[in-house]
């Protein structure tokens, strides 16, 4: 077959051109034309699925097609009038009388029609059928669906509604398979215009659409009760918008991307509000927060947090200025309690922490380290009176070693537990008196040593400021007293050393002798016995230097009472006394052996 035109048609164009037009062709010209070969395979109307024409080289001008070498084979007429058409060709269209009325077609690949046709185009009511499971159902204009029409997604997803050149454009809804629901505009296929969309959760949009995205004014009501009335880019809260949470809170600004980003003020349900800028839904940049109470933050926020430079002012007066991070007073700050006492210096953790100073409205003040709001470390803390501490801090007490000088010239330097002294210390008076030694709860206790300013001493044990237990008290003037003491007096047993050369052992009530004891003076005089207010009264026994010697009562430190007197000449005197003299009944010997029985008149015979 020489020149031969080989043309794989639609089914389409060859129900078209076989029924309207080969039939007729082959009666009228068989002489001029000549077909070589027309093979007809499975032709039926409704059926026909392939149709391979070869015609000869012999075809006359009047043919009512041209010479058109082939080698395509299309889906459907639309594509082939397509090729035709951007090869700069003419449409079979323009050449063939096409079927006008009601037909049903199968095209190559599956597809099927059942409608109206006008001149072998679909025009009118008709259903079209793809090999995928798509299905159209609806208004045509020239092989176009244009007007009203449904269309079914193999899918699932259904759409109903206005149709042009096409496209799905004016007013249609839109089923999803997922349960999804579209209403509204449409435009060359996409939702473009107003309409609503329901989500199968529940959830509802209302407002512009571009480009089959949200982008305009609209307003989203979710079933959990959270809403958003405001501009949306592509599908995004972008823009100016209102958001109302289903528990109440609710924000009004700034949205990028979905988020809050920009200016804007959140209000929540329990009362507290906050108004600034915002980054992806965080509070981030400057910014105002009030609680709900009445407590107000302005200053830096990052990532939702309050970090950077802020002030709090609380509706109780307090107040603090300075660095923040994580919502924790971190970094240099200033702290003004309602009092009026105020704080500056390091913080961290929400605690000051590092160094700082207090200055109290009372007058106090306090310069040093701080570990979680507690003095701790080291510091000098300075009272109104002028008292002044320094040394070591723990746990906001004065613990450690340590120095107080006291505004009247007092001074303390030594250990410290909880702001007693409580160790080992030595503590100076301003009339110079000095003690070295232990100390328990801010007192004297243990062993110590008292120098005093006017030369006496003691050194021994002490119980809460007072001499008690063992100790030696030593006078200016050489007296030494070594022995019991109870509430800062000799009490106990004990023993005197005179300068003068007396001495006295023996017993001790409030700093005097009294009970038994033992005195003995200088020249070799001696008294043993009992003892009262510091004066010999009771029994008693006296023995002097010249060898004199009296046993029995004693009142004031006076022979008072019954007694019997040694004397040096060996004469004996036993009877009663008073004061220190002979009075009253009383026997007398002489060293002859002479005998005296009677009444005496201080120190006289009566």
């Amino acid at each position: 077959m020489n020149n031969q035109l080989k043309i794989f048609l639609s089914e389409e164009s060859c129900q078209n051109i076989t029924y309207h037009y080969l039939l007729n062709l082959s009666k009228r010209q068989s002489k001029k034309v000549g077909f070589l070969n027309t093979w007809l395979k499975n032709y039926k109307f409704k059926t026909l699925l392939k149709y391979q024409i070869i015609i000869g080289s012999n075809i006359f001008s009047s043919a009512p097609f041209t010479y058109i070498k082939m080698s395509h084979h299309f889906q459907s007429n639309d594509d082939q009038n397509d090729y035709f058409y951007q090869n700069k060709k003419m449409s079979f269209s323009q050449y063939i009388p096409f079927y006008t009325g009601k037909s049903k077609h199968s095209y190559w690949g599956g597809d099927s029609y059942e409608g109206d046709f006008v001149n072998g185009a679909r025009n009118g009511q008709g259903t079209y059928k793809w090999a995928n499971g798509n299905e159209y159902n609806g208004d045509w204009v020239n092989n176009q669906k244009h007007g009203k029409g449904r269309f079914k997604w193999h899918n699932g997803n259904e759409y109903n509604g206005d149709w042009k050149n096409d496209f799905r454009t004016g007013q249609g809804n839109l089923k999803y398979a997922n349960g999804d629901f579209y209403e509204g505009d449409f435009e060359k296929g996409i939702r473009h215009g107003k309409g609503r969309y329901l989500w199968v959760n529940g959830d509802e949009y209302y407002g512009d659409w571009q480009n089959d995205n949200r982008i305009g004014k609209g307003k989203l009501k979710c079933v959990d009760g959270n809403s958003y009335d405001g501009d949306y880019i592509n599908n995004e809260k972008h823009g100016k918008g209102k958001c109302i949470w289903s528990n109440g809170d609710e924000y009004n600004g700034d949205w990028q991307n979905n988020n809050r980003t920009g200016r804007g003020k959140m209000t929540y349900a329990y009362g507290d509000s906050y108004e600034g800028d915002w980054v992806n839904g965080q509070k981030h940049g400057k910014g105002r927060y009030i609680w709900a109470n009445g407590d107000e933050y302005y200053g830096d926020w990052q990532n939702d947090n309050r970090t950077g430079k802020g002030k709090v002012t609380c509706i109780d007066r307090e107040s603090y200025e300075g660095d923040y991070v994580n919502n924790e007073k971190h970094g240099k700050g200033r702290y003004i309690w309602t009092n009026g006492d105020e704080y500056y210096g390091d913080w961290k953790n929400n605690s000051r922490t590092g160094k700082g100073k207090v200055t109290c409205v009372n007058g106090d003040s306090y310069d040093g380290d701080y570990v979680n709001g507690e003095k701790h470390g080291k510091g000098r803390y300075i009272w109104r009176n002028g008292d002044i501490y320094d040394g070591d801090w723990k746990c906001d007490n004065r613990t450690g070693k340590g120095k107080v000088t006291c505004f009247n010239g007092d001074s303390y330097d030594g250990d410290y537990i909880k702001n007693e002294k409580n160790g080992k210390g030595s503590y100076k008076w301003i009339d110079g008196d000095e003690y070295q030694g232990q100390w328990k709860n801010d007192k004297r206790t243990g062993q110590g040593k008292l120098i005093c300013s006017d030369g006496d001493s003691y050194e021994g044990d002490y119980l809460n400021n007072e001499k008690h237990g063992k100790g030696r008290y030593t006078w200016a003037n050489g007296d030494e007293y070594y022995g019991d003491w109870k509430n800062n007096t000799r009490t106990g047993k004990g023993k005197m050393k005179c300068a003068n050369g007396d001495s006295y052992e023996g017993d001790y009530v409030n700093g005097e002798k009294h009970g038994k004891g033992r005195y003995i003076w200088a020249n070799g005089d001696e008294y043993y016995g009992d003892w009262q207010n510091n004066n010999r009264i009771g029994k008693g026994k006296m023995i002097w230097a010249n060898g004199a010697e009296y046993y029995g009562d004693w009142v004031d430190d006076e022979r008072h009472g019954n007694g019997q007197m040694k004397y040096v000449d060996n004469c004996y005197y036993d009877g009663s006394w008073v004061h220190n003299k002979r009075h009253g009944k009383g026997e007398y010997r002489s060293a002859q052996g002479e005998l005296y029985v009677g009444e005496w008149i201080f120190d006289s015979i009566k």
